[in-house]
């Protein structure tokens, strides 16, 4: 289980929390790039135990978020909007036991008594990268590349020590060769 200050601090690419499966003991997954997707819907989902990738049982907030067909993450809430992640990937408890692979719970944030908030903006653009070895040595250039991920989040009392709001935002922008 993954508390808000380790969640804040992961090297997530993309921002897709599925990912933090992958320091787990047991899990892998043959397509690493998947959990790059800036879609907040299906993504990259692990292979956990010898499992196929149909196997994980994703949560948010205790309800199940699956995809019906393919069993594809229904929805990834962005990081500053997540309290808490957990990953289960063996021996869990019998509410949780519908899936032979892992059970991967996220919670997401409440208001509180104060109102409070984070702004971010993650800018990685192809001038500051560096041109790959092999299309040096040929005489290329590297490929044109820009992704922008911003948003936000509030959160505040709305009946003082009794009702609460929290809201989040994340958009993103992507400019490369083949992307849709």
């Amino acid at each position: 289980t993954l508390q808000r200050e380790q969640v804040e601090r992961l090297p997530v690419q993309g921002r897709n929390l599925a990912s933090v499966a992958l320091f787990t003991a047991g899990v892998t997954t043959p397509n690493p790039s998947s959990f790059n997707s800036l879609k907040n819907t299906g993504g990259g989902r692990p292979y956990v135990n010898g499992q196929r990738e149909q196997g994980n049982n994703f949560m948010l907030d205790g309800v199940d978020m699956n995809d019906a067909i393919d069993n594809l993450v229904a929805y990834q809430p962005s990081p500053d909007a997540v309290e808490q992640v957990g990953v289960e990937t063996n021996n869990y408890s019998p509410e949780l036991g519908n899936v032979a692979g892992a059970v991967i719970n996220m919670v997401i944030k409440s208001g509180t008594n104060r109102v409070s908030g984070n702004g971010f903006y993650y800018w990685r653009d192809n001038e500051l990268a560096a041109t790959p070895w092999a299309t040096n040595r040929a005489g290329g250039r590297k490929a044109e590349f820009n992704r922008k991920i911003f948003g936000g989040t509030v959160g505040g009392p709305i009946a003082q020590n009794k009702v609460f709001f929290f809201a989040d935002y994340q958009g993103s922008r992507q400019d490369a060769p083949g992307f849709a």
